[in-house]
């Protein structure tokens, strides 16, 4: 039987999955080993593992994400956020990922960084660039080294900064290349990174009261 904090999920995001009509994939609800996506309009239980007969496979969950197979590429998707399927972009339709506010009011997905490595982020319009600290840099063995010094105006006031230049930054199926990023001498963010506008300056986003949309022509 689920357990009442499922069925509040799924009964919390129903009308997310209506917003998200135009797009292929989202990422309704989950828990251990499961996920209920809606592919084109059809909602679908999937267990890690198992493929919907529309040939999207579940590769991983848990309570704050999962991993699909889709058209052969790999997406990980936060909960509430959609993404088009690969055959669609290839005809040369946007790719779009969904982005749901959490319960703090922030706009809050994962992203990955150089295709290596997975990390909490934040949507920041008011950041000029992707922005992280110290701290979250070394841990995801990021080269500063060439990093340019500068200084930078943050909540807290200015701060040291790098500049330095992030391979690519990817969500859900949007992927920019060669992306600015500013390393901060900062105690805070600790576990998350901003993303900015030099990443958001590359897409169309559609800004609506409980979710945001991301846009980036193929």
């Amino acid at each position: 039987m689920l357990s009442k904090i499922f069925i509040a999920t799924i009964l919390g995001l129903f009308f997310v999955s209506h917003c998200l009509a135009g797009q292929k994939v989202v990422l309704l609800a989950l828990f251990k080993d499961k996920a209920i996506v809606t592919i084109d309009g059809q909602r679908r239980l999937i267990a890690v593992g198992k493929t919907s007969p529309e040939g999207v496979k579940l590769l991983s969950a848990d309570s704050k994400k999962a991993t699909l197979s889709i058209d052969g590429k790999n997406q990980t998707l936060a909960l509430g956020a959609g993404v088009a399927m690969f055959d669609n972009a290839a005809k040369g339709q946007k790719l779009e990922v969904v982005i749901s506010k959490d319960k703090q009011g922030m706009f809050a997905t994962q992203a990955v960084l150089n295709d290596s490595y997975t990390v909490n982020a934040l949507i920041d319009t008011g950041a000029s660039a992707v922005a992280m600290n110290r701290k979250m840099a070394e841990k995801l063995h990021l080269n500063l080294s060439a990093g340019q010094a500068q200084t930078v105006d943050t909540a807290g006031g200015q701060a040291n900064s790098q500049e330095i230049s992030l391979d690519s930054v990817k969500v859900g199926a949007i992927e920019v290349r060669n992306v600015k990023a500013l390393i901060v001498e900062s105690t805070g963010m600790d576990n998350f990174i901003l993303l900015g506008m030099s990443f958001l300056g590359q897409l169309k986003m559609i800004n609506n009261p409980n979710h945001l949309v991301l846009m980036q022509a193929k």
